[in-house]
């Protein structure tokens, strides 16, 4: 396949995954709708948040049961008919969303766009290393993390455009059916391990399995969980943390998390192509000292955004700028890491194994972004006071005013221990990417020797 070729097959597969990831991201912009929303369940602001928070992880829970069938399906009839069957499922079920009148109906809709925005990971990350050589990798995988993070702002855009939000959703859904009839019409001819220097063999299950023995594989299955259980917290709830810990409005509040997903997507590309020159200045484990440096900086600055001691409802920019700034590096350079650890599980599997293997790593890497969800609202409770859990706080903190786009109770005094806890629930979640770091600096001993070379 011709270079300019490639960049098309690039570029078409990086607008899909910045529309999918937008109709993914949307839910973070609508949990203050919902939460006054009569098809949202629930009396108490507990009950509604974890409604909300059911949208997102039951569809990747049952996504990720059936992934492993794609990833296999993906190795066998191969990536572009697999990936066909994604578009579909998460078009139906976009589409399917404008006419949901309850909440099952509309959970139903989660779950089928769930099952495509879940299955589609793996196989795409099996595609790219299709298309691409193994030199050129930590490029290809920081186009696709790019794109999805700036899904987060692709959201925003599109709540901002499109009312209500239900259309929102079906708008997306016709987009992302589009797009991804133009990625398999360029794409054509894309076939397994067609990016490789080695012939490719029959695909056999056992011989796949065989792939999960090597430590590399190991430490990167085990690492992703406790990677994406920040993000998974962070893309859904950051929007209302800032609401409610800072005391501002959903205005400057999302304005503040654009900001950093746009820092995200620059730690992504940042972390793709220095790899890329490092790895072949120095060897394949630059890549892995670019993410345990990544991680070394930006964790620190990312805890100092969260238990920055904001004055609770200040809107002077010259106040909210600082922890902005803190907000922006510690995720950019946490995210340098992130490409790296597709790129690390592409070169030592067998190209005729990825898709398989990607599976298994999907399904741990969305069990930790559907746990984030889950374990954000549950920690904050646990860290209430008993006193505070038995009165009206916690319910009153999440008033919200639609004139003033804030949560109005929020900075009264008596929320402190209601503010505190949801600190320490994000505090305690984001410090789970010590055990990530721990685990890339393994991976720098056992990535070499498990390396496929190609």
């Amino acid at each position: 396949m011709s270079r300019g070729r490639t960049g098309l097959v690039i570029l078409a597969l990086a607008i899909l995954v910045l529309l999918y990831f937008s109709a993914g991201y949307l839910l973070a912009f609508i949990v203050d709708v919902l939460k006054n929303s009569p098809i949202i369940p629930g009396v108490e602001s507990y009950e509604k948040e974890a409604y909300i928070g059911y949208l997102k992880s039951i569809p990747q829970i049952i996504g990720t049961v059936l992934s492993i069938l794609w990833g296999i399906l993906a190795d066998t009839i191969g990536r572009r008919k697999t990936m066909s069957l994604m578009i579909m499922f998460m078009f139906t079920g976009l589409a399917v969303i404008p006419f949901a009148v309850n909440y099952v109906m509309l959970l139903t809709s989660f779950i089928i766009f769930g099952i495509g925005y879940t299955g589609i990971a793996p196989i795409v990350y099996a595609f790219i290393a299709d298309v691409l050589p193994p030199e050129k990798r930590g490029v290809g995988y920081a186009a696709y993390y790019a794109s999805s993070v700036l899904g987060f702002i692709g959201a925003y855009v599109f709540y901002l455009a499109v009312k209500p939000w239900q259309t929102t959703y079906g708008v997306l859904g016709a987009m992302v059916l589009l797009t991804g009839l133009l990625l398999l019409a360029v794409s054509r001819g894309v076939r397994i391990g067609g990016a490789e220097k080695t012939s490719v063999i029959e695909f056999k299950l056992s011989e796949a399995v065989s792939s999960f023995r090597k430590p590399s594989v190991i430490a990167i299955l085990v690492m992703i969980v406790f990677w994406t259980i920040p993000w998974g917290m962070l893309t859904t709830f950051a929007i209302d943390y800032i609401m409610v810990k800072w005391g501002v409005s959903k205005t400057i509040a999302s304005l503040i998390l654009i900001v950093s997903v746009v820092s995200i997507a620059i730690g992504h590309i940042v972390g793709g192509i220095l790899s890329d020159k490092v790895a072949r200045k120095k060897g394949p484990a630059g890549r892995v000292f670019i993410s345990i440096l990544g991680i070394g900086i930006g964790l620190p600055v990312m805890l100092s955004m969260i238990i920055y001691p904001y004055p609770c409802g200040n809107v002077e920019w010259s106040i909210v700028i600082q922890p902005l700034l803190l907000a922006a590096f510690g995720m950019m350079f946490t995210t340098i890491a992130y490409p790296n650890i597709t790129v690390v599980l592409s070169d030592v599997v067998r190209a005729e194994h990825r898709g398989t293997v990607f599976s298994v790593y999907n399904i741990l890497n969305t069990l930790g972004w559907a746990i984030g969800p889950l374990l954000y609202p549950t920690l904050a409770y646990i860290y209430m006071p008993p006193d505070i859990r038995a009165s009206d706080l916690p319910r009153l903190i999440t008033l919200y005013d639609p004139e003033s786009m804030r949560y109005i109770n929020s900075c009264m005094s008596e929320m402190a221990p209601v503010r505190n806890a949801y600190m320490y629930s994000a505090t305690t979640i984001v410090l789970l990417w010590i055990i990530s770091l721990l685990i890339w600096i393994t991976i720098k001993i056992t990535y070499e020797k498990d390396r496929v070379y190609n």
